[in-house]
């Protein structure tokens, strides 16, 4: 191409990119291609035309630049875009996005045809807000100013809140104040951060290069330390409250070993979280190859082990192995050498183009991969185990892409692949699928249409901008949204044509919800910001109150303190007019050290840590967990758990064991193999279950020694889906009504998405047909809804797919929601209402004549006829341990889906109460005694009255074996079985909470 100086240079002119067999046996399985038009001037690029192999002559896509350069002898600016226009086709098809540059001290969208001056972005639009098309409603998304070194000094967003950094006086390069001013309109504080740098401002202490942070002071005043090496690298970090006279909060120390570059990273653990303490760290290292990739991390385990996990590489750069976690005597900053051929690990093979062919996992099971043109299947392996025998079962999903690498479809199938050996079968590309998934993309890559193996079909739209703007779902319905300028939402109507408004600061932080959509109509919830004082409550930056409305008044509020660091100090809850406090505070690492529960049952509980930063005791008054009571293994599973203390000895009161299959066990994995619990006298006597898997995870046997050794047996479909439960013989071959109590035999069945279409106990579901007339919304037709089964219960939806009513032996529910889609009263057969906060968190109940409040899930109240209860639970490492109840203590055991199983007396460990459940959640059997708590299957709280399960976010009816609701995140869309709203966790039961 020539130039107007006579000169010429080389530019792309078009692109191919093929993908080929990584063999070269194949032609070009498929390719896109990009073709560049220029400018002869200046050789700015004009237009970009991309094509594939499925239409090699007809443009997919055009994207069109505009420049205006300026060349006056005096200033040479050529090549800044004016304008970029995306189109469906050619230039001449249908604008589908449209991006307007200012420059300079121009303003304005219109002003996008005036050449630079000297070239500094000043201003970005887009058109086509709100579903308009192309060269209508636009938006000024940023816009920029500068210093007369060129800085850019403040940014203001679409919303009008400005963010202004201010430079040095020196340099005119470092920042030393960043400050976020709202638009006075919308509110907001304002906050600024502020810096102080080595060889500039710096205070004494520390050390780093020139124009290097030194501190970083926030808006609340808390100053974070930091210091470098003599190369630059950061090698210590004081939090909040910790100054140059103290230990530092981090520290990174770099070295070398056995030519490898190491990276020791050690987290100060003080324990009390006192700044001026002596310190001791928890210390991670990192080892790292020349070409920098990871090849073994140690982490602290013991006083004289290390906790180890190693990779290893192949020729080609590609993770070959990562071995499961392992211990090793480590003396010094050592890279431990690894045999590889004793060590269980996970192994990866990759072809010449670097794509996954095969893992196997340390159990021998294995997941391989296949290319054929645009499709890749998946083989994976579903085997089983019985003893020392192994019954191989490979199963396989395809899943096809486009020319631009957008997932197309995907292909289930139940059947087995292949002849059953321990060698991943070739795909059957060819084979019948049990359901096919589609999907649709516009022309800028964004997903528009979903059509599931049933033929479901849910179409979203967007504007120009991105924002989603309707969406059609057979379940949900029909919703639509509106956005402001800055991509707030700001209305959502749903399905029943209900409207939310949202209301935001200028910070873009969510201020109130209205209904009806505008600021005129009732107010559902309202947040505030920002509160501090300076000595207690640093609130500036963070969320610190909120309130709930119930028909238009104030119905029960929230507030939050927070200390320098950010983290919660305290959080109260008003709810009926009485004020519920949780405390916390927190050691040098951000670990909770104590909870303080409220003062209408108050308590301290204390937690301290092990060698390897996980909890090792839990007291009060009360020790629940001795020093030394809870182990871990090195990959940090809780092996053992002793809770509580014996009054005339140091004997817990109940301990817990808990083992784990070997890594390299077929289909053991490292997974859990056997909880046990009981008395220092016998070590089984409350619990003793043992867990059988196959090679996918799948649980497929439950032994349960204390129950005269009954099993459980459990079979699966080929998506993992529940087939069938039942107590069996020793192989689990058959039916066995003989062993133990509360034997049971059921089977379940499914259609291709996912949903449960016979369940024994309720009959054959029916689905896809109008629900009665007589139905609160009459004749709706809800794709995924259960709408009748064969035992004669029935099941009625509003248009957003909420359950109004149940008719179940005979007697009826009927269900109302608010306008946030919450549940919020039951009538019929059994009364009850709900009361939410402004998150949304359940906070009051009020069944069966019993009125509760609850505090998160630490602290509850419950009133029946006028006597008042308090209940209290407690944590360890995450899992719920034990409850008080009107000031007696039970321990709570759990098993393997963290269900409440059984209930021990605090002081003896006697058992007191027990619960056996089916695999959907109903009770099996009659419960030895009443259990203390609704914390029931899977942890979740039980409303028994009303036959359901609250799940946080929707109801779930174990009977059913389906939520009430549709759920309205689809976790993700390329799993088929995942776009069934209703299904209880993808319906594998026994493998998910």
């Amino acid at each position: 191409m020539g130039t107007p100086g006579g000169m010429t240079f080389v530019y792309l002119q078009d692109k191919t990119e093929y993908v080929v067999d990584p063999n070269g046996t194949n032609p070009p399985l498929r390719y896109t291609k990009s073709v560049n038009t220029y400018d002869a001037a200046y050789g700015n690029l004009l237009l970009t035309r991309l094509t594939s192999e499925a239409a090699p002559t007809t443009p997919y896509r055009t994207i069109k630049r505009v420049y205006y350069p300026r060349n006056d002898g005096t200033t040479y600016i050529v090549n800044r875009v004016a304008e970029e226009k995306l189109f469906a086709g050619s230039e001449s098809g249908t604008c589908q996005g449209q991006t307007r540059t200012i420059y300079d001290d121009y303003s304005g969208y219109a002003a996008y045809n005036q050449a630079p001056r000297n070239g500094q972005l000043k201003e970005v639009w887009q058109a086509g807000q709100g579903g308009a098309a192309c060269d209508a409603n636009w938006v000024r998304l940023v816009a920029y100013d500068y210093d007369p070194w060129g800085n850019r000094r403040s940014e203001t967003a679409a919303n009008g809140s400005v963010v202004t950094t201010a430079f040095d006086n020196t340099f005119h390069a470092y920042a030393m104040s960043v400050t976020v001013q709202p638009d006075s309109q919308l509110g907001g504080a304002t906050l600024t951060t502020t810096y102080t740098r080595y060889g500039m401002n710096a205070t004494a202490g520390g050390s780093g290069l020139v124009g290097q942070v030194q501190s970083e002071t926030d808006a609340n005043g808390a100053v974070t330390l930091y210091t470098y090496d003599a190369f630059g690298r950061l090698t210590e970090v004081r939090r909040p409250g910790a100054g140059f006279g103290n230990p530092a909060t981090e520290q990174i120390v770099y070295t070398t070993d056995q030519g490898l570059y190491v990276q020791r990273h050690l987290l100060r653990d003080d324990g009390n979280g006192d700044a001026s303490a002596s310190a001791t760290y928890l210390e991670e290292r990192t080892f790292y190859d020349g070409l920098g990739r990871v090849r073994q991390v140690q982490k602290e385990y013991s006083s004289s082990q290390w906790s180890l996990v190693s990779q290893r590489y192949d020729g080609l750069g590609s993770l070959a192995a990562a071995s499961a976690p392992y211990t090793s005597t480590v003396s010094g900053v050592t890279y431990r050498a690894v045999n590889w051929s004793g060590l269980a690990a996970t192994q990866s093979t990759s072809d010449r183009l670097g794509r996954i062919n095969q893992v196997t996992q340390p159990d021998g099971s294995k997941t391989c991969t296949f290319y054929q043109n645009r499709q890749t299947a998946v083989i994976r392996e579903q085997s089983t185990i019985q003893g020392n025998d192994i019954t191989y079962r490979y199963l396989q999903a395809l899943a096809e892409t486009d020319a631009w690498g957008r997932l197309l479809s995907v292909k289930e199938y139940l059947g087995q692949v292949g002849s059953g050996t321990a060698t991943c079968p070739t795909p059957a590309w060819n084979a019948n699928a049990n359901g096919v998934t589609t999907y649709a993309y516009d022309i800028a890559d964004r997903l528009v249409q979903m059509t599931g193996p049933d033929g479901a079909v849910t179409t979203i739209t967007y504007d120009l901008l991105g924002r989603k703007m309707s969406m059609n779902d057979p379940d949900m319905g029909a919703w639509s949204y509106t956005y402001d300028m800055a991509g707030n939402l700001l209305t959502q109507t749903d399905a029943r044509n209900v409207t939310i408004g949202f209301g935001y600061d200028g910070l873009n932080r969510l201020t109130q919800k209205w209904q009806s959509g505008s600021s005129s109509g009732m107010v559902l919830a309202d947040y505030s910001y920002d509160a501090s004082d300076g000595a207690t409550q640093f609130g500036k930056g963070r969320r610190t109150g909120m309130r709930a409305y119930v028909g238009g008044e104030v119905n029960n509020s929230a507030s939050w303190t927070y200390d320098k660091r950010g983290r919660v100090t305290a959080e109260t809850h008003t709810i009926d007019g009485d004020a519920y406090t949780v405390g916390y505070t927190y050691d040098s690492a951000d670990r909770v050290l104590r909870v303080v529960y409220p003062t209408q049952s108050a308590e301290t509980v204390n937690v301290a840590y092990t060698a390897q930063g996980l909890p090792g005791r839990m007291y009060s008054s009360v020790d629940y967990v001795r020093s030394g009571n809870a182990v871990y293994d090195e990959a940090g599973r809780l092996t053992q758990l002793k809770l509580g203390k014996q009054s005339n000895n140091n004997n817990p009161v109940v301990q817990m064991a808990f083992t784990y299959h070997p890594w390299t066990a077929s289909g053991g994995l490292g997974r859990l193999q056997q909880v046990k619990a009981g008395t220092s006298a016998n070590a089984s006597s409350l619990q003793d279950l043992t867990y059988g898997y196959d090679t996918a995870g799948n649980v497929r046997w439950i032994v349960d020694a204390r129950n005269n050794g009954q099993r459980q047996c459990f079979s699966y479909d080929g998506l993992d889906r529940l087939l069938s439960g039942f107590t069996g013989d020793a192989i689990c071959a058959g039916y066995d009504d003989g062993t133990g109590s509360w034997v049971y035999d059921e089977s379940y069945s499914y259609n291709n998405a996912g949903n449960l279409i016979s369940k024994t106990g309720q009959g054959t579901y029916g689905y896809g047909v109008a629900q009665a007339s007589t139905c609160p919304e009459g004749a709706l037709v809800k794709r995924h809804a259960v709408v009748s089964t064969s035992n004669g219960s029935s099941y009625c939806y509003d248009q957003n797919g909420n359950m109004r009513r149940r008719t179940i032996g005979g007697n009826t529910y009927t269900l109302t929601y608010d306008d946030e889609n919450r549940l919020v009263s039951i009538s019929g057969a059994a009364t009850a209402s709900f009361v939410y906060d402004a998150d949304g968190n359940r906070v009051k109940s009020v069944m069966n004549g019993e009125t509760v409040t609850a505090i998160g899930n630490l602290y509850e109240k419950k009133v029946v006829g006028g006597a008042t209860t308090h209940t209290k639970y407690y944590y360890f490492n995450g899992q719920r341990v034990a409850v008080r109840v009107a000031g007696v203590l039970s321990w709570l055991l759990r098993d393997h889906l963290g269900s409440t199983t059984v209930t021990a007396n605090g002081a003896s460990g006697e058992r007191t109460a027990e619960l056996w459940y089916k695999p959907w959640g109903e009770n099996r059997g009659t419960p030895y005694q009443t259990t203390p708590t609704t914390y029931r299957f899977t942890g979740q709280r039980e409303d028994a009255s009303i036959g359901l399960y609250f799940y946080n976010a929707r109801y779930y009816d174990p009977a059913l074996g389906r939520f009430t609701q549709a759920d309205t995140l689809i976790p993700n869309a390329g799993n088929p079985q995942n776009l069934n709203r209703y299904s209880y966790v993808g319906n594998p039961t026994h493998r998910f909470r």
